[in-house]
């Protein structure tokens, strides 16, 4: 006969590292099949990202819970470069220079981002005088040629790593949290405790 149980399960699940396991697993893909690899290089890019975003909101909700418990009622908060710069400002170090790498990057990274985020039609014009030997132009054009290649693939996870290295190092001085880690992308993917007792009904 069946015994009826309840189990009750308290913890976290760190997406931003979820997250950044989509950006490891994108570049691996990319290296063993070049062909295609710009799309791969294309989310381990976007993904990263959302890997950074999502690790301000883990540091600010550890440093400011009050703020990031009502994120989408602070418009301080609400952008990411609100979450940028207030985190910066718990962590009691400057907001790096938006023109200079690794934050230049992240600043790339976000019109990338934006335009994943609202696609928007490529309007065409354009007149190409050629011999009838000539090939007719087309419109085989990939809109992410300029922004996406392995190399900046591999800028995008280096900037973001860096930039993470950087807050940890700060934001681990302001918390004793143990779950906050030594390594922002590094540690588990998630933690919690859970018991099981007979079900009262």
């Amino acid at each position: 006969m069946a015994v009826d149980l309840v189990t009750e399960l308290d913890g976290e699940i760190f997406v931003h590292r979820h997250v950044w396991k989509v950006v490891e697993r994108q570049l691996e893909h990319a290296q063993k099949h070049q062909i295609g690899s710009r799309y791969d290089y294309l989310v381990a890019m976007v993904f990263s990202f959302h890997t950074l975003e999502g690790y301000l909101n883990f540091v600010g909700n550890r440093l400011a819970s009050e703020l990031w418990d009502d994120e989408r009622n602070n418009k301080a908060i609400r952008s990411f470069t609100g979450k940028a710069a207030k985190v910066f400002e718990l962590c009691g170090i400057p907001e790096p220079n938006r023109m200079v790498r690794p934050y230049k990057t992240i600043w790339d990274l976000q019109n990338l981002r934006d335009m994943i985020a609202h696609p928007k039609t490529i309007s065409v014009s354009n007149k190409v005088y050629h011999t009838d030997e000539e090939s007719a132009p087309n419109l085989d054009y990939n809109p992410f040629d300029e922004l996406v290649s392995h190399d900046k693939a591999l800028i995008t996870v280096h900037d973001v790593q860096e930039l993470i290295k950087i807050i940890h190092s700060a934001a681990s001085t302001k918390t004793n949290d143990i779950w906050f880690g030594k390594d922002g992308l590094g540690g588990p993917l998630s933690h919690g405790r859970g018991s099981t007792t007979l079900a009262r009904r």
